[in-house]
């Protein structure tokens, strides 16, 4: 039996403990009750502001011009609620609680109030969901405090290629931002929970100026503003080699070293994962998960090459990320960090293993370095 644990269950303890530490000054068995109601979805018969027919949640406060706190439905934890947070007594936001934090799971909300009132300005605000029911510790008074971010006229749209030095990226990005102006799409943490990302209010897409993970082209068609696409790209072959390794360790445990490449090679040849054929291209080109291994041909490369040529104003290399950094810094303005970190970086010499099957990742990933050299030539 698997012990892997769904993260909608992971959710439901991560709310489950911040609901108790609330409820710790009440007496046992409203604590019991909580408990029960939250883990094992027993009734709660309570009523209480952050348990009503379901639907729980806190406002938390406000950093950075943000008004922040987190909300759910505890019989559907995969459908964000719809929150409408209210300043001076009016409805002024509405959004989707997706943004993923470390205390609740994939269940926070951000709305920006920096925009509409001025520095050091004191306004009540609440939260409550469409049916009027108001979350923990609303209305509450909030002091607005701003801070300068990156002014760059478009959204930056940062496709995430696997294995391709991303997450030092990532980290090195996204402190230019506030949380109101992330999305990062990932099927786990730091991802927004997996919802359809056209279904979010458009106030809160409209909100969004850096956008990253593991998606296909085409995000952009779902934002109001402009948007311009930007990727780090790896030589193919050890791409394939080291996403294969990352993807499938509990198999290769059950081999010897030596055997590794033999086990990519038959998983290749079996078209067993999309992982391992042509994924660059894919991405690219924008299909999506149900496209089957070896259906990649040529009006897929041309369709990923002309996406290339016409929506991405940046393409770098992940044998130059700290070239690729800079660049990138200059041009959309990031300045928290310096530099680049140093993060989930494989052992370089497990990659020389696989040059005995060096041909065969070539032949099934035959568009992949053909995009990959034309890459190399559109953005030298």
């Amino acid at each position: 039996m698997s012990t892997r644990i769904s993260r909608a269950k992971r959710a439901r303890y991560l709310v489950f403990e911040k609901l108790f530490r609330h409820a710790y000054s009440q007496d046992a068995e409203w604590r019991y009750k909580l408990a029960r109601h939250v883990l094992f979805e027993d009734e709660f018969p309570y009523g209480t502001p952050a348990t009503t027919n379901q639907l729980t949640g806190f406002l938390d406060g406000e950093f950075e011009g943000d008004i922040y706190g987190w909300a759910l439905n505890t019989k559907e934890t995969e459908t964000p609620p719809k929150v409408i947070v209210y300043a001076d007594g009016k409805p002024v936001r509405d959004v989707l609680p997706v943004w993923y934090r470390g205390d609740v799971g994939p269940h926070g909300f951000y709305v920006d109030l920096s925009d509409m009132y001025p520095e050091g300005a004191n306004v009540p605000v609440e939260a409550r969901f469409t049916s009027g029911q108001i979350l923990t510790d609303s209305p509450m008074q909030v002091r607005i405090t701003r801070r300068e971010t990156p002014t760059h006229a478009q959204a930056v749209l940062f496709l995430h290629i696997p294995k391709a030095a991303g997450i030092a990226f990532r980290e090195a990005i996204i402190p230019n931002y506030k949380q109101s102006q992330l999305a990062m799409i990932y099927p786990d943490e730091p991802g927004f929970l997996p919802c359809d990302f056209g279904f979010l209010p458009h106030e809160q897409r409209t909100r969004f100026r850096f956008i990253m993970g593991h998606y296909y082209y085409g995000i952009h068609q779902f934002l109001p503003q402009d948007a311009t696409y930007v990727t780090i790209v790896r030589n193919p072959v050890e791409r394939t080699i080291s996403h294969f390794l990352f993807a499938f360790p509990h198999e290769i445990a059950g081999f010897p070293e030596g055997e590794w490449p033999s086990l990519l090679v038959r998983k290749m040849e079996g078209m067993e994962t999309i992982v391992l054929d042509n994924l660059m291209v894919r991405l690219l080109a924008g299909l999506n998960d149900h496209v089957p291994p070896g259906a990649v041909d040529a009006g897929v490369y041309e369709r990923a090459l002309h996406n290339v040529r016409t929506s991405f104003s940046f393409v770098g290399y992940q044998d130059r990320s700290g070239e690729a950094f800079a660049r990138m810094q200059q041009r959309f303005g990031w300045t928290v960090r310096p530099a680049l970190g140093v993060v989930n970086r494989g052992t370089l010499w497990n990659l020389k293993n696989f040059e005995k099957v060096r041909s065969a990742i070539e032949h099934f990933n035959k568009w992949d370095l053909r995009m990959y050299d034309d890459i190399c030539k559109m953005f030298p």
